[in-house]
C-alpha cells in the first residue's frame, strides 16, 4: 500500500532521480518546480509525504 510523495525541487535532474528511485515501488511521485506550485497543488494531490529542496528561486523549502 503505497502513498503519494509531493516533491518540490527546481532541478529537473533531482526530480527525475526521485521519480526513478520510487519507480518500482507502490509509491507515486508528483514533482513540482517550486514552493508556490507546491502550495497550489496540495489539495489536488493530498500527499502522504512532502519533500522540499531548501534552496528554490520562488520560496525556500523551510
Amino acid at each position: 500500500m503505497g502513498g503519494t510523495i509531493l516533491l518540490a525541487d527546481d532541478s529537473p535532474t533531482i526530480q527525475k532521480v526521485v521519480e526513478l528511485t520510487f519507480a518500482e515501488t507502490e509509491h507515486s511521485v508528483v514533482a513540482v518546480g517550486g514552493g508556490r506550485e507546491l502550495f497550489n497543488r496540495l489539495s489536488e494531490v493530498n500527499p502522504d509525504l512532502i519533500l522540499c529542496d531548501v534552496v528554490m528561486p520562488d520560496m525556500t523549502g523551510y
